[in-house]
């Protein structure tokens, strides 16, 4: 069985009979450790629950919209309405990152969406301000950092979304 889902690892399940009333046979343990000790590894203990889902798709959008406001024109009207829209988002994924834990444990990506609530609150009062190079700065660093960095680890294959990328998608 294994420590992290609960459940008895795919490699050494073998199914007997039918319908809901499967049995479940285990194998030779020695032969399948290995292959094993993979699937514990490139499994995730978590699901796609509705925060989950949220929080992916405000962080979709963010990607996006973000993309959007770098490449238009900076300082009018549209600039700042769609700069608070990804404010709004930004600050949506990194406080609702909370809410998202493995086994009940933050991670070192809590450290992260803190840094990013720290910078979201920096950057908007270097626009207030009038400072705004560091605000530029602070703005594209965190696109660079917090949404495009961190949303590659996102992709790795014992992450959530990377596991299903990997196991559904491009199967």
């Amino acid at each position: 069985m294994s420590r992290r889902t609960g459940a008895v690892c795919p490699a050494t399940v073998v199914r007997i009979g039918s319908g809901d009333l499967d049995q479940v046979a285990l194998r030779d343990r020695t032969r399948h450790r290995v292959l094993c000790a993979f699937v514990k590894f490139s499994m995730p203990a978590q699901t796609f629950t509705p925060l989950i889902l949220a929080h992916a798709m405000a962080a979709g959008l963010a990607l996006a919209l973000g993309a959007v406001i770098l490449s238009r024109r900076k300082g009018d009207l549209r600039h700042r309405w769609m700069g608070r829209a990804w404010f709004a988002l930004m600050t949506f994924v990194a406080a609702g990152s909370f809410g998202i834990r493995v086994s009940g444990h933050f991670s070192w990506i809590h450290g992260l969406s803190t840094f990013t609530l720290v910078m979201l609150a920096l950057g908007l009062y270097m626009a207030r301000t009038g400072r705004i190079e560091r605000h530029k700065r602070i703005v594209q660093g965190l696109y660079f950092g917090a949404l495009i960095i961190a949303g590659l680890f996102t992709l790795l294959p014992n992450r959530l979304l990377g596991h299903w990328l990997w196991t559904h998608l491009l199967a």
